[in-house]
């Protein structure tokens, strides 16, 4: 299951907006900054800048929230998200 580390106040809501929009099973693990829960050795391990949002969808671990919707749309979204095939032009 994909899970976004991040919180709706954070930029990670795109990202939630996009995983919404396909219908996408996930997990959100509340990462809020304020209370330093980005610079735990935990999370860490995921984004070493320690910062929010970041994603793990199997081995693949990211950060950056258009890249993380560049990587949603680009894996699960052709045809909705993203153009299909070679329809990318």
């Amino acid at each position: 299951m994909i899970k976004l580390y991040g919180s709706p106040a954070s930029r990670g809501l795109r990202n939630m907006w996009a995983l919404e929009e396909l219908g996408l099973p996930y997990e959100i693990v509340r990462v809020i900054p304020k209370n330093g829960d980005h610079k735990t050795p935990e999370f860490l391990a995921i984004n070493p800048a320690g910062k929010v949002p970041a994603l793990v969808d199997g081995d693949v671990k990211m950060s950056e929230s258009l890249a993380i919707n560049l990587y949603i749309g680009q894996t699960y979204g052709q045809g909705k998200l993203w153009p299909a095939g070679d329809d990318a032009h």
